[in-house]
């Protein structure tokens, strides 16, 4: 048997198995729900980054960037809603929602700037895995804003439920409640710190972006829906 014959269900697997990752990469998992377009881009690995308007969808595998002034809101299967100020950039990694049991299974990187997180109706809530480059938070039924620094700093401030704060994502974690904010460093840190010291943007402290979290997300206006290689909306 020739070596090119040999080689070809090893190419073949191969194919196969990439064909496999991309479209578990283009799954949906939500869409926009701000009404308001201020810059927000949407990019697919694979894929050139591209607007992203009320009513598109967000994939398995985006990056969710917005500019400076910007902001969006994006909202997952279950209803969980994030809020993106100006800034800030977020890696939807996965987030897998199961409407009958109401179980599901996330993971969320956010890089920098600044957001509003506030759960939906999953139920198994620890399966929700949120990071920052200094932290990973744990959710129990919650409403929080977290602020990422350039240097990795994360400031948490949690507005209903419960967050444990893992410094460095294995440190000793520590818990915030409603009216209490923790930061991590860079150096694996961890402190309560005031409320003053949680910085604020319109995007997610109110003000800015007009999102009313009524939109149905993801196909319903033809106009600014489609899959993420011809998302291209304004050409």
């Amino acid at each position: 048997m020739s070596f090119t014959m040999r080689a070809l269900p090893v190419c073949a697997a191969l194919t196969l198995v990439a064909v496999g990752a991309s479209a578990a990469n283009d799954a949906r998992i939500g869409g926009v729900i701000q009404k308001d377009f201020t810059g927000a881009t949407g990019m697919v690995v694979g894929n050139a980054a591209k607007d992203l308007y009320y009513r598109d969808d967000v994939y398995s595998g985006e990056t969710v960037a917005t500019p400076g002034n910007g902001s969006t809101a994006l909202l997952f299967q279950d209803s969980t809603r994030l809020q993106l100020g100006a800034n800030s950039t977020v890696v939807l990694d996965r987030f897998v929602y199961d409407p009958g049991s109401q179980q599901g299974d996330a993971s969320i990187k956010f890089s920098k700037g600044i957001f509003r997180w506030v759960t939906g109706e999953i139920k198994n809530k620890e399966a929700v895995k949120l990071a920052t480059p200094t932290a990973t938070l744990t959710i129990r039924g919650t409403n929080f804003k977290l602020f990422v620094d350039a240097d990795g700093t994360s400031i948490l401030q949690v507005f209903d439920g419960q967050v444990d704060m893992t410094p460095c994502n294995n440190g000793e974690p520590r818990s915030a409640t409603a009216g209490q904010a923790l930061k991590t460093t860079p150096s694996c840190g961890i402190s309560q710190v005031g409320l003053s010291d949680v910085p604020r943007d319109p995007g997610v402290d109110g003000g800015g972006g007009g999102g009313d979290g009524t939109g149905a997300p993801g196909g319903s206006n033809p106009e600014h829906s489609s899959p993420p290689a011809g998302r291209g909306n304004n050409g």
